[in-house]
């Protein structure tokens, strides 16, 4: 079951492979080599093994240092937000929140992005749900520094929800596209909305 189709091609892997949303209750988080044939040295037989499992898979994002994140939602506690990250090889990453897995917020979470604070730093990983932003510390825990506490609400219409985050230098961007008044608001790193930003934020 492909959740939204979108491939992720990670350039540091070789040879060349792409990541594939699924289930990672049942179809499970695979990759799949330059020919979209599954690649067999990924995980177990090209499945991700993750520590813990029952949950979905909505986000991939591959780090610059190889490491594969996932972001959607798992089961126990229902529904709650959830973080997975894999190492390259497919298995799951040890130093990241508990045994890889890192649950955050009462909803889904639909989208994750980096952010190197300086060149040689590891990245922190920037996620978004449909109605808040978290920023994270590269071991899983949230940076405090941001917005308050390591959260930022998303000041959206009534009805409407958050749908995509990017990092841009220092800036965050967040796409709304649920309704056909589609639009952008502008984050600075560290959590704050850019008063420079359009006429308004939102």
């Amino acid at each position: 079951t492909l959740l939204d189709g979108r491939l992720d091609w990670p350039m540091k892997q070789s040879p060349w492979n792409y990541f594939i949303h699924g289930l990672l209750e049942s179809d499970q988080f695979k990759a799949f080599d330059y020919r979209l044939s599954v690649d067999t040295g990924f995980g177990w037989s090209g499945s991700a093994i993750p520590y813990n499992v029952y949950g979905q898979a909505e986000r991939v994002f591959v780090q610059t240092d190889g490491k594969i994140v996932v972001v959607g939602s798992t089961s126990s506690p229902s529904e709650a937000g959830a973080i997975w990250r894999f190492n390259s090889n497919g298995t799951h990453d040890s130093s990241f929140g508990a045994s890889g897995r890192k649950i955050l917020g009462s909803i889904p979470l639909i989208d994750v992005a980096g952010y190197k604070p300086t060149r040689t730093s590891p990245q922190d990983l920037i996620v978004l749900s449909a109605y808040k932003i978290y920023r994270l510390y590269p071991n899983g825990n949230l940076n405090t520094l941001f917005g308050t506490a390591g959260v930022i609400d998303v000041p959206i219409p009534a009805y409407d929800e958050a749908s995509e985050i990017t990092v841009r230098q220092s800036s965050i961007y967040v796409v709304n596209r649920q309704t056909a008044n589609a639009a952008i608001i502008k984050f600075t790193i560290s959590g704050q909305l850019d008063p420079g930003f359009a006429s308004t934020d939102w």
